[in-house]
């Protein structure tokens, strides 16, 4: 797993700096399509990203909630929490969209205005995930130990503190089954087998056959938050 930027740069890739604890450092972003290619070329198979972009550092236009299950969970079961989630959000007049991971769970975007910092999304996060699991203890926690994620599915929020990451939609993950984390339709979830059924012949087939993207609109979203908007 490479972070920070140790190489030159190929066309396509620029650099950003980013202030850590330590000091300044360097990221690297993709600016063109070629950035991608040459980011195969240096023999990257997995790509992540942070929720924010690099003309706004400090204000995040994205939320992700990872639903990540721990032994023993059902895929079906990680499927009815997301869909769960889906309709809070709703409920907060916020739409959000769906990727199977490539893995073992699913990822649910929130694209919101570049507003808020990187405290108050984190801390809205944390309060979707306390919320779920209130109402249901038995299936779901947001503590990260893994004593207390057996059988439960970890709503991981962090995600959305400053500095972390999570894979971008469309890359290949670097697992035992190499599948692809896509974005899929909400109701598209109950046919899926598993988060990690798009091995890349597949996700290939599966966009060939799409009569729409599942996330056209995506990039005309600049959602509020309401219950933050008053101290944003």
């Amino acid at each position: 797993m490479q972070k920070h930027l140790q190489e030159t740069l190929g066309p396509g890739l620029a650099a950003v700096k980013v202030e850590e604890s330590k000091g300044t450092t360097e990221y690297v972003t993709v600016t063109a399509p070629e950035g991608l290619a040459a980011l195969v070329q240096k023999n990257v198979l997995e790509l992540h990203m942070r929720g924010s972009r690099a003309k706004k550092l400090d204000n995040p236009d994205l939320i992700v909630m990872d639903f990540d299950p721990g032994p023993g969970v059902p895929f079906k079961r990680v499927v009815e929490g997301a869909v769960e989630l889906r309709e809070m959000l709703l409920d907060l007049g916020l739409k959000s969209y769906v990727k199977v991971t490539g893995g073992k769970g699913l990822h649910v975007h929130v694209p919101i205005e570049p507003k808020y910092s990187w405290d108050q999304v984190k801390a809205f996060s944390h309060a979707l995930g306390r919320e779920l699991t209130a109402r249901h203890p038995k299936l779901y926690t947001t503590q990260m130990a893994k004593r207390v994620r057996e059988g439960k599915i970890f709503l991981d929020y962090l995600r959305n503190a400053e500095g972390q990451t999570a894979v971008a939609p469309y890359s290949l993950r670097a697992k035992e089954v190499s599948a692809v984390a896509l974005p899929v339709e909400w109701e598209q979830l109950k046919k899926l087998k598993g988060a990690n059924d798009f091995t890349l012949p597949k996700a290939l087939a599966e966009i060939k056959k799409r009569k729409r993207d599942p996330w056209a609109d995506y990039f005309q979203q600049k959602q509020k938050i309401k219950m933050l908007n008053a101290g944003a």
